[in-house]
């Protein structure tokens, strides 16, 4: 019998600075998607999401059977710790947060202590940097650790052999100069840690090196950005970290675009599925170079790096030239007269293309050039002259950088955000209350976290509430007929519940109360395909669920 024999595929873990971000990666075909919260984050200038915005996109996620995990991976202070922690995570928790990104060991005690069925993963900022790092982290009760990106494809392999952990590895985007983000550099220029959220990326500046004696080291233009690296990409590595088997493939850029974030992992979930559909090929695996093309143009510091997989270190890791986006080199310039540049390209440019001509020394002054939408045809290349706002700096010679490929970004538009969209209307939000019997003891009172931690919780088996860590009594009863039952034989016990109608209270003889110190929010949501028009009948159904919301709140 023939059979095509298919590897078993890592998950493709993208970023999400919004939930725009969030969308664009599921629909790029991620398998879970890491953001951070309003704390706690090592991404401290990104949008980071608030409380509710965080518990939209965990529902949001699962609906589309995606995970999502938490950023929790900046170094933490005591009272943060022992007093902030818990109460961050708790809505979290208990909407089904399948895992936090964790560098602070302390706080990795924290959560398995208070939240012992949350997965905890260990950051790359954690500095695991061999397989006895990652025996120490399990035995913390870790399940899965993110290696120190310095790490080579043996070393990776050694951990996952030694420790059965989860193992997941950055695949592509940015790189840290120092040992995977263990930088106190940008705190000692100007007190902004990176390791508390705040990196003034100062690996990005410009540096001479000297000698002992004053000699200056890099005397030319083009290495002044030495602890700058390139952008990683490790398309090409993908059959020997699915060797391995590494269990996650992380994409950097919470800070990026939304374009970013869905075209670098539809690429990247394209040739994990391709290289899967012909394992036993695998060593003939060479990704297209129309791809790479489309990554640099995402973003790309001048080209990529493969990093630390097969060697050690390099000089050609370096974004030496420039520390920013350069898009990827498309062309020359020939010749420049009065207000006009002459180039000449092998690609074809598109209207509204951004290209760019790099001309200080420092690689930070640049001449900007867009490509007109009139006059242009779908096959502008070879040489081209285009109007240029100035022309003194520039000389015959020097590259051209596209950093905006407008036909790139419509594909991306049309063939990926736009790719099963759906669209979301919010019906009403409400916040859980506690639900109890008339002869509950907190029936008259004002009723607390801490009160509620002498009591037995009544959990019921198909929602998302979890485990307060306040409070270990809990019962899980699947049948609601029970639960009541149970409300009314046990005084001392209590159910999270939705809004009810006071004729069912009053039939059952419940009380119910808001908690003084505890919201837990909840939201529901309309979900129906784009363009799909609402019928009369939709629209008056829609109008009496809302009647009767607003009627039992």
């Amino acid at each position: 019998m023939n059979f095509i024999k298919k590897r078993n595929l890592p998950e493709l873990l993208a970023p999400a600075g919004s939930f725009e971000h969030l969308k664009a990666a599921v629909a790029a075909g991620a398998d879970a998607i890491y953001m951070g919260g309003e704390k706690f984050g090592a991404r401290a200038y990104a949008h980071n999401f608030s409380r509710e915005d965080m518990i939209e996109a965990l529902q949001f996620a699962h609906f589309h059977e995606r995970k999502l995990y938490l950023t929790v991976n900046t170094l933490m202070k005591e009272k943060e710790l022992f007093e902030e922690l818990g109460d961050f995570l708790f809505p979290y928790y208990e909407n089904g947060l399948d895992g936090v990104i964790v560098q602070d060991i302390g706080a990795v005690r924290f959560i398995r202590e208070n939240f012992p069925d949350l997965e905890i993963h260990g950051s790359t900022q954690l500095t695991v940097t061999d397989f006895r790092g990652a025996v120490a982290a399990k035995r913390m009760g870790m399940t899965r650790v993110v290696p120190a990106r310095e790490l080579s494809l043996a070393e990776i392999k050694r951990i996952k052999k030694e420790t059965g952990l989860e193992v997941e590895v950055f695949v592509h985007g940015a790189l840290c100069y120092c040992y995977s983000g263990q930088c106190l550099l940008s705190s000692m220029y100007g007190g902004r840690s990176g390791n508390r959220g705040r990196c003034a990326q100062p690996c990005r500046l410009q540096y001479t090196l000297m000698n002992a004696d004053g000699m200056i080291l890099n005397p030319s233009k083009y290495t002044k950005y030495l602890l700058s690296p390139k952008d990683l990409c490790s398309l090409s590595m993908l059959p020997s970290l699915m060797e391995i088997p590494v269990d996650s493939l992380k994409i950097e850029g919470r800070m990026k675009n939304v374009e970013y974030v869905a075209g670098v992992t539809a690429i990247y979930r394209k040739y994990l599925d391709k290289i899967s559909e012909n394992w036993e090929q695998r060593a003939q695996f060479q990704p297209e170079e129309e791809d790479i093309h489309a990554l640099e143009e995402l973003y790309c510091r001048g080209s990529f790096t493969e990093g630390y997989w097969n060697k050690h270190n390099g000089q050609d890791m370096m974004a030496a030239v420039s520390p920013k986006n350069t898009g990827r080199k498309v062309g020359k310039v020939l010749s420049v007269s009065k207000n006009k540049v002459r180039m000449h390209f092998e690609d074809t440019l598109h209207p509204k293309d951004i290209l760019v001509i790099p001309v200080s020394k420092d690689g930070q002054d640049e001449v900007i050039l867009t490509v007109p939408s009139k006059d242009v045809g779908t096959s502008l290349k070879g040489q081209v002259t285009l109007n240029a706002p100035r022309t003194q700096s520039i000389k015959p010679g020097m590259p051209v950088y596209r950093r905006r490929n407008e036909e790139l970004l419509t594909h991306i538009e049309k063939n990926i955000l736009n790719l099963k969209e759906l669209t979301y209307e919010k019906l009403f939000t409400f916040d859980y209350q506690i639900l109890i019997s008339k002869d509950n003891p907190l029936k008259d009172k004002d009723i607390y976290m801490k009160d509620l931690k002498k009591q037995i919780e009544l959990k019921h088996g198909d929602i998302h509430i979890q485990e307060d860590h306040h409070n270990h009594k809990h019962m899980n009863i699947y049948e609601r007929g029970i639960q009541f039952e149970l409300l009314n034989e046990i005084p001392e016990t209590y159910m999270w519940v939705a809004p009810m109608p006071k004729k069912l209270l009053k039939q059952n003889d419940f009380v119910l109360k808001a908690c003084k110190d505890k919201k837990i929010p909840y939201v529901d949501y309309l979900i129906y395909r784009k363009g799909y028009v609402l019928s009369k009948e939709d629209q008056n159904f829609i109008e009496c669920l809302k009647n009767v919301i607003e009627q039992v709140k």
